[in-house]
């Protein structure tokens, strides 16, 4: 047919194993981790965080095991997930807590801002 060569390819599917893999409600609002980080209670916050981020593949983002790939469809998922990933973060943060974080816009650098 004509014009069949103008066509989008259609990219590959995803699906849920995948780290690059938001589902419906993996929203950047959500709060996922009931435990609020506060300046006593590091330990707490970071074992209920890692554990709702490994329970959702999304782990690696922070530890920095899941880079950031060069391949144009990939980098788009990888860039929404990690910004996902940043607000999760941030909405688990004290607001008194928060201006100390708020222009760390990389995982990783966050998790380890925390940290120190």
């Amino acid at each position: 047919m004509a014009g069949d060569d103008d066509a989008i390819p259609e990219p590959p599917k995803l699906d849920f194993s995948n780290p690059y893999y938001l589902g419906s409600h993996d929203i950047p609002s959500a709060k996922i981790s009931n435990v609020v980080l506060r300046r006593d209670n590091y330990e707490d916050w970071k074992n209920s965080m890692k554990m709702s981020l490994k329970s959702r593949r999304k782990f690696g983002f922070v530890e920095g095991t899941i880079k950031k790939p060069s391949d144009k469809f990939y980098l788009e998922n990888w860039e929404v997930v990690h910004c996902t990933l940043v607000q999760w973060i941030r909405n688990t943060i004290d607001p008194s807590l928060l201006d100390m974080v708020s222009y760390v816009e990389d995982a990783s650098v966050l998790w380890s801002e925390l940290e120190e």
